[in-house]
């Protein structure tokens, strides 16, 4: 294709020189007529060159207004921001972590915690017993797996990490250490492949 459109650009190039230096005899006047008896050469050299293939880039300007597309990112749960991973306008990848929240407070977890040891000293002291009681081990095993099972909420929420929903440029919009609402804005991030025409 690209060599058939090279053949018709140099075809009409030549064209448009015959007709160039016909029209220019012409307008000689008698001169024009003498150049005419001359003979014209009907053969042309033309040098052809194999085009290699490679990037084809092109710059076009336009005018007007446009808009990178920012995508907010927003905490998913109240609490503390612990830790930042990314920095300002540094290029993250989608589901890159950008920061680790922490929603559990310190006291509430140490709570968790001392009642799961508590309940895991009686699921132990109830199975020791001299007299077993099937029932009384039975309730102490539940109460001791609910306590783990609020420990691991609890320790879920103490470390919620917060991932970058694309890839792109990152603007940082809190601090390590600050105190942030649900559905606060964290984080934007820039795509800057994706403009928006006005």
């Amino acid at each position: 294709m690209k060599k058939k459109l090279m053949m018709f650009c140099l075809v009409l190039l030549i064209g448009s020189l015959a007709f160039a230096a016909q029209n220019a005899t012409a307008a000689d006047g008698p001169q024009g007529a003498e150049a005419k008896k001359m003979k014209c050469p009907r053969k042309a050299s033309v040098l052809l060159e194999t085009v290699k293939a490679s990037v084809f880039s092109e710059y076009r300007h336009l005018s007007g207004k446009a808009r990178l597309e920012v995508v907010p990112v927003a905490s998913p749960v109240d609490g503390v921001v612990s830790e930042i991973r990314v920095s300002e306008g540094s290029m993250v990848d989608a589901g890159q972590e950008l920061a680790v929240l922490n929603a559990g407070s310190d006291d509430k977890l140490k709570s968790l915690e001392q009642d799961a040891a508590k309940k895991k000293k009686i699921l132990t002291a109830r199975q020791n017993w001299k007299e077993k009681s099937e029932k009384a081990i039975q309730s102490a095993e539940r109460a001791y797996q609910a306590a783990l099972a609020l420990l691991e909420e609890g320790n879920a929420l103490a470390n919620q990490v917060v991932k970058a929903p694309l890839a792109g440029m990152v603007r940082v919009k809190t601090a390590a250490g600050a105190e942030v609402a649900k559905e606060a804005l964290l984080f934007e991030i820039v795509d800057p492949l994706r403009l928006r025409a006005d």
